[in-house]
């Protein structure tokens, strides 16, 4: 190829492998065999006519693949978007029925007479045990906050050691007044 590359058309080795894919011995045995033409650069890197290429290797597998796909991909993308939308009014629908489950389980738990009486007594057991169970938990996070700042700070303040305390008895004391349990040992600064 003799004279000037359009500077809208010229490419150089690298643009020719990322769009067409293909390696760089390749382009050079090209070059070497005559191939396909180019002119060299001041920088001495090789220019083409992006023409030159197309003729030699047919058109880029990029704009291609673009052009090709793009119709295809906005169908896929609206059929997703129509599935998406179907799938989350099912869900819609489904917590809308679990909701008025939930509704209509409380009416016969509030609304059931004497009859049941020992069913309600074994489900507030139930609840009282579970929280029991969350306070005896937050007592435990209470304890590992105390055990965090007492290994980042191993002589604190005697004012902050006071309010920890404080707070630690505060939070045992609100724990259910009946079942007194007792701190873990070691538990205060002092």
């Amino acid at each position: 190829m003799t004279g000037i590359i359009n500077e809208d058309s010229m490419l150089y080795i690298a643009d020719i492998i990322d769009k067409w894919g293909i390696s760089r011995p390749l382009i050079q045995r090209a070059i070497k065999e005559h191939t396909i033409s180019g002119i060299r650069n001041d920088e001495g890197k090789w220019c083409f006519d992006s023409s030159e290429i197309e003729r030699w290797r047919g058109k880029s597998n990029k704009a291609t693949q673009n052009t090709e796909n793009k119709d295809e991909v906005i169908v896929l993308l609206k059929e997703q978007n129509v599935m998406l939308r179907e799938q989350l009014q099912k869900k819609d629908e489904q917590i809308e029925k679990l909701q008025l489950s939930m509704q209509d389980q409380m009416k016969l738990l509030t609304y059931s007479g004497a009859g049941s009486t020992a069913e309600m007594a074994k489900l507030q057991e139930k609840i009282d045990k579970k929280d029991k169970e969350l306070d005896k938990l937050s007592l435990l996070k209470v304890e590992a906050v105390v055990k965090a700042l007492r290994a980042d700070r191993p002589t604190p303040a005697p004012s902050a050691v006071e309010q920890i305390d404080h707070l630690y008895e505060q939070v045992a004391e609100s724990i259910d007044g009946n079942s007194q349990q007792a701190p873990a040992e070691g538990w205060k600064f002092k």
